[in-house]
């Protein structure tokens, strides 16, 4: 099944993964839990729209898409639902649908929450699990959410190939936010540090680097590199629903002014020490399941 079929969805799967989200990581964080529940020995059917749907891997378990879980073509989902939902959006859904009647047509209810507001406060009632994805001691909101299972960062940086080279500036614009001008500032700063200037717009290709700059500092882009064996910095970029400022300041990896460019760009590399690794056990206890998965995610 693909995500681009608009045919009735089978529900004969352990659970739904509701994925559906303003951006590209809801649906990549689903793909990771599927697979995990996968190794685990759970089915599971991944919702995601279908603009998220073109940048995941070709599907080899079951996929679906929509706008809402109120389309027509997904009716066999809430009639006859799988026996537990992961919620990776608001915890009413994306079109508010995911309402206490229709929840509760699942046996268990897991919220996950990548952030929290006061509205994700009160509605986490209907979810018999919150769970977070990152470690007890780097969460991004404090303490919201006391209850939240913490699953370590759902990240995997595996497709990556981000090497060392001493010689070369790279910034990565994969949105193409920087304007000519930004881009001669940028090709003049590394010449006078000493630094070949590169732009790729892809971060899934290859990158040599001992200076890499990524524009936007979203929740996958920025776990999955501050692992690498790369000197990162991020320029933030306003996101109604995720505060990348924020995430980006914590690890002191912003880099809010071009004033602060060159001096980071002649300094010696400083790699930020953090273990982004996923551990597919501790994701999976935090989902209340059992076990220990043969190869661990």
């Amino acid at each position: 099944m693909t995500a681009a079929t608009k045919k009735a969805v089978a529900t004969t799967a352990d659970w739904l993964i509701y994925a559906i989200g303003g951006g590209l990581g809801h649906a990549r964080r689903g793909w990771l839990l599927q697979h995990l529940l996968a190794q685990a020995g759970r089915t599971a059917i991944l919702l995601v729209r279908p603009d998220s749907d073109r940048h995941l891997p070709a599907a080899t378990l079951p996929r679906a898409c929509g706008g809402s879980l109120a389309d027509p073509h997904l009716a066999d989902l809430v009639h006859r639902p799988p026996r537990g939902i992961v919620a990776d959006t608001f915890p009413r859904g994306w079109h508010g649908e995911l309402n206490e009647e229709l929840l509760g047509r699942f046996e268990t209810r897991v919220w996950l929450a990548r952030h929290s507001r006061s509205h994700g406060v009160a509605d986490a009632v209907n979810y018999h699990r919150v769970l977070s994805p990152y470690p007890a001691g780097g969460c991004e909101w404090d303490g919201q959410l006391p209850t939240a299972r913490h699953a370590g960062y759902l990240v995997d940086s595996s497709h990556l190939d981000l090497r060392p080279d001493p010689r070369r500036f790279v910034l990565v614009d994969s949105e193409g936010r920087c304007n000519p001008r930004l881009l001669g500032i940028f090709r003049a700063e590394a010449q006078r540090a000493g630094l070949e200037f590169h732009l790729q717009h892809r971060l899934h290709d290859p990158i040599h680097a001992a200076k890499l700059l990524l524009v936007g500092a979203g929740y996958h882009s920025f776990y999955e590199c501050l692992g690498q064996d790369v000197d990162v910095r991020f320029l933030p970029v306003a996101k109604r629903h995720d505060d990348q400022h924020r995430r980006a300041r914590r690890f002191g990896c912003a880099l809010d002014t071009l004033d602060e460019l060159m001096p980071w760009l002649a300094s010696p590399c400083n790699r930020p020490a953090l273990d982004a690794r996923m551990d597919g056990d501790t994701v999976l206890a935090a989902l209340g399941i059992a076990g220990k998965l043969t190869h661990p995610g």
